[in-house]
């Protein structure tokens, strides 16, 4: 994944700096700085990194996160995700970058109602983030979320409340019964009860 290339951006607006190895401190950006920010540091990555490293890759998938979060381009969103995935596939087929890539693929497919290609994509992170990080972990259970509730679009109740049921037993060995972070796998099992 990254951290090899010491590339520096400086948010504009808060004059904070972000290293390419923390580019999970621009999601907390608003969205009017996460996209120009994800594209000037895939900018920054393709002057320093080989064209098909997981660096490029990273940061192909964050471009194509914050487009689908941002603007609604997601032609070159699925564009940017494709060329991602199929670094990562040469690269670190079984990494973690993999896992968040296929995570940010089943999103872009998902807003497209490509339900199967998501659903895919969701099943395959959530197999590599288990492998990598243990069934319990919150980047697990996110991913589960997501293709839990992909499942539950396509119509797939019975799978779909067997992982909803599988993430409120997740959150609640994590959080206890009584804490807020209950309240929305317990949200989401009712939509399919």
């Amino acid at each position: 994944g990254g951290g090899l290339i010491p590339a520096i951006i400086q948010d504009r607006k808060t004059s904070k700096v972000l290293t390419l190895e923390f580019q999970n401190d621009v999601l907390k950006l608003d969205n009017a700085n996460m996209l120009p920010l994800a594209r000037e540091a895939l900018a920054l990555r393709e002057k320093f990194a080989p064209p098909e490293s997981p660096e490029i890759a990273q940061s192909l998938a964050f471009v194509a996160y914050a487009l689908r979060a941002t603007s609604g381009n997601l032609d070159e969103a699925e564009k940017l995700i494709v060329r991602s995935l199929a670094i990562y596939e040469k690269t670190e087929p079984d990494g973690l970058g993999m896992a968040e890539a296929q995570h940010i693929a089943g999103q872009v497919y998902g807003v497209r109602g490509q339900r199967d290609r998501a659903i895919a994509s969701y099943r395959r992170s959530v197999a590599i983030k288990q492998a990598k990080l243990g069934e319990g972990h919150p980047d697990v259970i996110l991913s589960l979320q997501y293709l839990a509730g992909d499942l539950n679009r396509s119509r797939q109740f019975v799978e779909a409340e067997a992982i909803f049921r599988r993430i409120v037993a997740q959150n609640e060995k994590l959080h206890g019964r009584q804490n807020v972070n209950m309240l929305r796998p317990l949200i989401y099992l009712c939509t399919v009860l």
